[in-house]
């Protein structure tokens, strides 16, 4: 799911509230499974900067993705 916009409360009890609570942070990312279910939820982003942390969120998403595809 993509969501764009402003996280003012309006917009986001407007596009997502009935969908998901406790949206605070751009990007947000679902992991969801084949049953269709959220598997897992990431707020924020550690960029190339960060160094081994943003190597390790890399490894997490890789991994997650993969469980979730087998």
């Amino acid at each position: 799911m993509l969501f764009c916009g402003s996280l003012d409360d309006e917009n986001v009890n407007k596009r997502l509230r009935s969908q998901l609570n406790n949206f605070f942070a751009y990007p947000t990312r679902l992991f969801i499974g084949r049953d269709g279910k959220v598997q897992a939820i990431n707020s924020g982003f550690k960029g190339p900067g960060t160094g081994e942390e943003y190597q390790a969120q890399i490894r997490e998403f890789h991994e997650l993705a993969e469980k979730l595809v087998k």
